[in-house]
């Protein structure tokens, strides 16, 4: 196998142009985070939840006590990747979905992907990409202060 020109400027690259992606979806109002308490929910479902997004109104909910920058990395996935990863999740060949549990395989398929995506990108952001991401969480902890 060839070296791959650039190596991991290359990457990093990539990964800028990622976080850039996440940023302006944040920053000029396509998507807000906001803050909510996934333990007092009255759904079941909800209280194992540490952040979901709405694409009703363009939400990112993180959880009051659990929602780190990592987090919204993983929702923002659900963003940026949603469409692309149902649409291939339903174009696999049902062999391949086989292993999964549950009647939801395309989403279970798409959530597998989604986590892997947010392994990778999340530990590779720096310190100055996460202190940006908590700045957003920040400001919808202090929206949800506000609230209360």
């Amino acid at each position: 196998m060839a070296p791959i020109m650039g190596g991991l400027k290359n990457l990093y690259n990539i990964r800028d142009w990622w976080f850039d992606r996440i940023v302006s979806y944040l920053m000029f109002g396509e998507w807000k985070v906001v803050i909510k308490n996934f333990k007092e929910s009255k759904s079941k479902r909800e209280k194992a939840l540490l952040g979901m997004t709405d694409p009703d109104t363009n939400t990112i909910l993180l959880d009051l006590k659990y929602g780190t920058p990592r987090i919204l990395v993983h929702e923002m996935g659900h963003v940026i990747f949603g469409d692309l990863l149902d649409e291939e999740a339903r174009n696999k060949p049902r062999n391949l979905l086989k292993g999964l549990r549950g009647s939801k395989k395309f989403e279970r398929w798409s959530e597998l992907r989604i986590l892997e995506w947010e392994k990778c990108f999340a530990e590779s952001l720096s310190a100055e990409q996460r202190k940006i991401l908590q700045f957003f969480i920040d400001e919808a902890m202090i929206e949800y202060e506000k609230g209360r």
